[in-house]
């Protein structure tokens, strides 16, 4: 069986809307809106079960922990920061104002 993300899951949920994986989620959820013609209050409640998948998702691929260092080395190559192009995480010491790690 092949394991989904969280957000993936709630996509699903919406029988016959066909969700774009490669797209931003947000650009998504906005399409699914229209698709579904939700008023303020749907749209709300929706915006709240996609917030929470998308916490959900974050948690399990990088972890809980913030004082984990390989959860942040994870984050940061996931976000594009790694050890060849710019300043790679070696501890959870603050480094001053650049945000390093």
């Amino acid at each position: 069986t092949i394991s989904k993300y969280p957000v993936d899951e709630f996509f699903d949920g919406y029988v016959g809307f066909r969700y774009h994986r490669d797209q931003p989620v947000w650009q998504e959820f906005d399409r699914l809106a229209d698709w579904e013609d939700w008023d303020e209050e749907w749209r709300e409640q929706a915006n709240r079960q996609l917030r929470k998948a998308m916490v959900k998702q974050c948690d399990e691929m990088y972890g809980r922990e913030g004082n984990n260092l390989a959860s942040w080395q994870m984050l940061c190559s996931a976000l594009g920061r790694g050890p060849v192009s710019d300043p790679w995480p070696t501890s959870l010491r603050y480094q001053g104002s650049k945000g390093r790690a």
